[in-house]
């Protein structure tokens, strides 16, 4: 039995289309193999670009914030000193209850603006 040319190239043709035929699933099953590995990889990776990236922008933002209750707080102890002063020496009936009301809001504020000040050094902005 002797094939021709034609009946060759059409055999040819016929076994690379059941070897591709037979390739496609081997393939999709290595990819589902490989993909949680990948997308592993590539998702690792994007969230530390993210990370940095906000780390980088925030930065000054936090530097600034720092500054001003570093500035908010030598404020609030100047008001206190004040206070503390026209408490201690008063000119005549001069110390009032709104006055030691304000003097405990500006201590409060004080401890508030220096736990602020404290949280932003532990995360390294300050």
């Amino acid at each position: 039995m002797t094939l021709n040319r034609d009946e060759i190239k059409q055999h040819g043709i016929n076994i690379s289309m059941s070897t591709v035929a037979t390739l496609i699933p081997v393939l999709i099953f290595t990819w589902m193999l490989i993909k949680p590995a990948v997308v592993l990889a590539v998702g690792e990776q994007l969230n530390e670009q993210v990370r940095q990236t906000v780390a980088k922008e925030v930065a000054p933002i936090n530097i600034a914030l720092s500054v001003i209750l570093r500035n908010n707080i030598e404020n609030i102890r100047l008001q206190i000193a004040a206070l503390e002063f026209k408490r201690d020496f008063p000119p005549a009936d001069d110390w009032h209850n709104e006055d030691a009301l304000a003097l405990t809001r500006l201590e409060n504020d004080l401890s508030s603006a220096e736990m602020a000040v404290t949280a932003l050094a532990s995360n390294g902005t300050t």
